[in-house]
């Protein structure tokens, strides 16, 4: 019998965000929250996402596409909202920070995955 991840590692960034979210509709988010924090946590979200669907299919992702998939999306946010959309759009604004933010936030999910039970083969 194949050993999973517990589902709550690959949903928890989506919660915290959603939750973040309602708190920001409230106004009740630090500025240093509303800058950074759907930053970090928008990478584990897409990865957990990911897993999931991944899971539902009972499809096995190994470690090196994980990293993989953390690199490609911390690539393409930051190329498309870092430098592709601020100069499309005026409300938008250039922040490497947020960068920053991505990779941290990639990271850290991937370090948690790292520190959760592996999949074992049947």
């Amino acid at each position: 019998m194949k050993s999973k991840r517990p589902l709550l590692v690959y949903l928890t960034p989506s919660v915290l965000l959603a939750l973040h979210q309602v708190l920001q509709a409230f106004q009740l988010s630090s500025p240093f929250c509303r800058s950074y924090l759907d930053d970090f946590l928008v990478i584990p979200t897409v990865l957990g996402i990911w897993l999931c669907v991944a899971r539902l299919f009972n499809h096995t992702i190994h470690t090196i596409d994980l990293y993989l998939a953390g690199f490609m999306g911390v690539a393409f946010f930051s190329i498309l909202f870092e430098h592709i959309l601020p100069k499309q759009l005026a409300s938008t604004t250039k922040d490497y920070w947020d960068i920053l933010a991505y990779s941290i936030g990639a990271l850290s999910y991937l370090f948690v995955l790292e520190l959760t039970p592996k999949p074992k083969s049947a």
